[in-house]
């Protein structure tokens, strides 16, 4: 004996097998940013509104391992053949969370954004092709610490001399003979602008470091003569978040960034 399926019956049975396969996931109604349980990747965003570039990246640790820091950087890359004397641009921080930790990681996690480049190498020998090693930085940046004992949406605004002590640049150490490695340049809060610059005096051997026309120097006694093995000039966001078996640490910053300008 067989039986036909009237429309009716067809209809019916589709309709159930549709809501039995349609199960809500997420609605997204919460302004707190992605679920971390229920969505593998975190917020990213990087745009143009109100004719400003907005740069935004929040980021997960690992929960592989209670040691160490997933880091990563989010940048907007300056097309160059040659190092340039400096950057300058207006940011302003408009969200930074560094206030999650793992008690178990003693590591210090760090969101920033900033003007960062790459001007010369100091590896003995030179530099070898795919290895950043020696590589030297400058960058002016806003930057909040997960032990940061500032008040809330306060960050810490720096201009850095360093160099590259391994292959990717993911550790970094002073240049040799520097006067320092980090200079100061006060506090900023979220909301407030700034304008940023640093500027290379390559005769002088100094970099010069800038906030709202307050300035920081560092000098160094390196041969700048070789060229860096990456070359690079970035507008960036940097984030460098604790790992944690307990739980998805989770850290970012957002920033404003408008009137870009090479120094040449």
């Amino acid at each position: 004996m067989s039986y036909r399926l009237t429309p009716l019956m067809l209809a019916s049975l589709l309709a159930l097998n549709a809501q039995a396969a349609s199960i809500k996931y997420d609605d997204f109604n919460v302004n707190t940013g992605l679920d971390r349980i229920k969505w593998s990747e975190s917020e990213a965003g990087r745009f143009i509104e109100n004719n400003k570039l907005t740069l935004g990246r929040f980021l997960y640790g690992s929960t592989a391992s209670d040691a160490g820091l997933t880091a990563e950087s989010w940048n907007m890359t300056i097309p160059i053949s040659a190092p340039v004397k400096g950057l300058r641009a207006d940011l302003t921080i408009d969200d930074v969370n560094q206030a999650e930790s793992c008690a178990a990681n003693t590591s210090v996690g760090q969101s920033s954004g900033r003007l960062i480049g790459s001007f010369f190498n100091i590896r003995p020998g030179g530099p070898v092709p795919g290895d950043r090693t020696g590589d030297v930085l400058a960058q002016i940046r806003a930057r909040r610490t997960s032990n940061s004992i500032d008040a809330p949406g306060v960050l810490q605004v720096q201009g850095v001399l360093s160099q590259c002590t391994n292959a990717d640049c993911s550790a970094s150490a002073a240049v040799p003979g520097a006067s320092a490695l980090v200079v100061s340049l006060g506090t900023v809060t979220v909301g407030t602008a700034m304008r940023l610059q640093f500027s290379w005096d390559k005769k002088g051997n100094a970099f010069t470091f800038t906030r709202d026309g307050v300035a920081a120097q560092i000098t160094y006694t390196e041969n700048d003569g070789t060229l860096p093995s990456a070359l690079f000039a970035n507008m960036s966001m940097r984030n460098e978040i604790q790992n944690c078996t307990a739980q998805r640490i989770k850290g970012g910053i957002v920033g404003i960034f408008d009137n870009a300008y090479i120094i040449q």
